[in-house]
Order: C-alpha cells, then sequence, then structure tokens
C-alpha cells in the first residue's frame, strides 16, 4: 500500500513538471501551406487537389498578416512548412522571407525553385531563424544542381540537410546519390520506402539485396525477419496539449490541434479563433504523429 503511495505521489510530481516543461514551449504551427506539387513522384503518398475548390484560397500577403497577429498575440512560433510543395506558388517565396523576421522557420521543399529566387532567400531572409529540409527526386531532379543549390544555402550559412526515398528503383544508383553529397559535405537521410512496387509491399518486402543496401545508409531499414514489431502508443483519453501549443493549419485555414485529428477546432481567420486553454483527452485510438513523443501527458 505504502509503495502504491509513493508511486501515485511521483507520478503526480513528474506529470507536474512535465506540464511546466511544456508550458515553456513556443507555439508549435505545422501549416501546410497548399496541396499542389510541380512534381507528380511515383512514389509520393502526400495528399492531393480531387479539384479547384482544394487549390490554395488565400494570396501569401494575406497568410502574412494572419501570422504576423499570431506573433503579437502569442509571440515567436515554430513555424514547419509543408506542403505538397511550398513553395509552388511565387509569391510564398516573399512569405518564408517575412517569416524569418518573426518566427522560426523549418521549411520542407524540393528546391526546384531557380538559383536567383534560391539567392532572394538567401539575401532576404534571418538565417538564425530559417532552417531547409530539401528533398532530392532522381526523378524529377539532376543531382548535379540539385547539390548546386544546397551548397549555396550552406555556403550562405543557412542550416539545411536533404532527404532520399529508398524507392527501389533509385538503389542502383544509391551509392553515387550518397557520394555526391558526402563530397560536398552535405547532409542526406535516407528514408524506406512505403507502398507498392511491381505487387510488393514495401518496406517488409524489400529483397535481401535491397535490404542490404538500405541497412546500408539507413537505421530506419528494419530485417523482416525481425519478430518485434513497431506498435503505435494506445492514447485514447490521454491528455494531450494538441490544440494548446501546437495546431496544424490547412490551405483554406481550417485549424486541426494535430495533423492525425480530423475535427477542426476553427478557422485561423476568423478574428475570434483560440487555442484550447488547457490539455484535452486525445480522441485517438493511436497516436501516429510526433505530438505523442512531445504533447502527451505520459510518463
Amino acid at each position: 500500500m505504502i509503495d502504491k503511495i509513493i508511486s501515485y505521489i511521483n507520478n503526480k510530481k513528474l506529470i507536474k513538471n512535465k506540464i511546466k516543461k511544456i508550458s515553456a514551449f513556443p507555439l508549435e504551427i505545422s501549416f501546410i501551406m497548399n496541396f499542389e506539387c510541380n512534381y507528380n513522384c511515383t512514389y509520393c503518398f502526400a495528399y492531393k487537389p480531387k479539384d479547384k475548390s482544394e487549390y490554395r484560397q488565400h494570396k501569401s500577403e494575406e497568410w502574412t498578416n494572419r501570422f504576423l497577429d499570431i506573433y503579437r498575440k502569442y509571440g515567436k512560433c515554430r513555424l514547419v512548412l509543408t506542403g505538397g510543395e511550398p513553395l509552388f506558388y511565387k509569391d510564398s517565396i516573399d512569405f518564408v522571407i517575412k517569416m524569418t523576421q518573426y518566427h522560426f522557420v523549418s521549411l520542407g521543399t524540393n528546391l526546384f525553385r531557380d538559383i536567383d529566387l534560391i539567392q532572394e532567400i538567401i539575401s532576404k531572409s534571418n538565417h538564425e531563424n530559417l532552417f531547409i529540409t530539401a528533398s532530392f527526386h532522381p526523378e524529377r531532379a539532376k543531382i548535379e544542381e540539385f547539390v548546386t543549390k544546397m551548397k549555396l544555402l550552406q555556403n550562405s550559412g543557412i542550416k539545411c540537410d536533404s532527404t532520399l526515398v529508398l524507392y527501389p528503383p533509385y538503389l542502383k544508383d544509391i551509392d553515387h546519390y550518397s557520394n555526391e553529397f558526402k563530397s560536398n559535405n552535405i547532409p542526406i537521410y535516407f528514408f524506406p520506402y512505403v507502398g507498392s512496387y511491381e505487387n510488393r509491399k514495401y518496406p517488409e518486402n524489400y529483397t535481401e539485396n535491397e535490404l542490404k543496401i538500405c541497412k546500408k545508409y539507413s537505421n530506419a531499414a528494419w530485417d523482416k525477419s525481425e519478430k518485434e514489431k513497431f506498435e503505435l502508443p494506445k492514447t485514447k483519453n490521454m491528455r494531450c496539449f494538441a490544440g494548446v501549443k501546437t495546431i496544424s493549419i490547412y490551405p483554406n485555414g481550417d485549424v486541426k490541434r494535430c495533423i492525425s485529428n480530423k475535427k477542426t477546432m476553427g478557422n485561423i481567420f476568423d478574428k475570434n479563433f483560440e487555442l484550447f486553454d488547457k490539455p484535452r483527452p486525445c480522441e485517438l485510438d493511436f497516436c501516429d504523429c510526433q505530438m505523442y513523443w512531445k504533447y502527451h501527458l505520459k510518463i
């Protein structure tokens, strides 16, 4: 009985400390700027617009003004820009530059824009508030041009890295790609392919040879003979700060408490929109986003 009481008291202290820690975090906003993308990669599983009604509805100037309101109300936020392709619309360049003056910006892009626009980002943005993750897609971009743009960013002092999907047809050239990045001191992270190829489901059905290549470059590529399976954490009714310290914003302005939740909290362009005032129970049986590790009150 005494042990249970001590355990209860210790857990209460741990939860109190975690609440204090989370409360000190800046507001984290995952902003899907648009669903449109200039690429149409064979292996892409990102959501695609069903019709023009799902195309971007607000210009960058409107978004800029709204995020300045957010800055005035909540202070400096961590702004994660995704898509589609966040730089699909040309005026998004101005938006990114402006946001680095107020928020910390993490930009995920395929870096398709011409050198002159990359130079504009370099010359006008606050480098201290900008991180760029650039995805390299061999079926759409040339390695030499991509590396040139990455070096340009690096040499300017902007923090950046790159990613590449271990799509089966790419594996024969993976050593070449890796050497190009390595010889230019550009960080590159490889991720297993998730999807189907030639009637095989991946990553479960990488061949032994494919798996050998994957393991060489990615710790995430697991041996299919391993018995242990990764299980998503059960989070139903667990209190979570999603909606309080983090939100996801969609191209039409709709706000959801996290990327996995289907319910809309409201619209960011509604002047009466408010964040939740306290953590609420998670509505998902299993949390499949990073929020679990950061914002759920699990000890």
